[in-house]
């Protein structure tokens, strides 16, 4: 977000190269989205974590009588 407004004021008072503001705000953009994507999916592999830990390694499938 600090880089997004960085870039629009660098823009707006003539600091910058021909095309570097759109090149800036094009990266921070696809960058945010995945950030927010690895997040998303962190998030689900968290819970499916915390699902699976409380449960046995193994199945018993049918007990031997000897």
């Amino acid at each position: 977000m600090c880089l997004l407004i960085y870039t629009l004021v660098s823009y707006l008072c003539g600091y910058t190269i021909k095309g570097w503001a759109s090149l800036m705000f094009a990266a921070s953009f696809f960058n945010g989205i995945l950030i927010l994507s690895l997040g998303i999916i962190g998030e689900y592999i968290g819970k499916i974590f915390t699902e699976v830990k409380a449960r046995p390694s193994y199945q018993i499938e049918k007990t031997i009588n000897l």
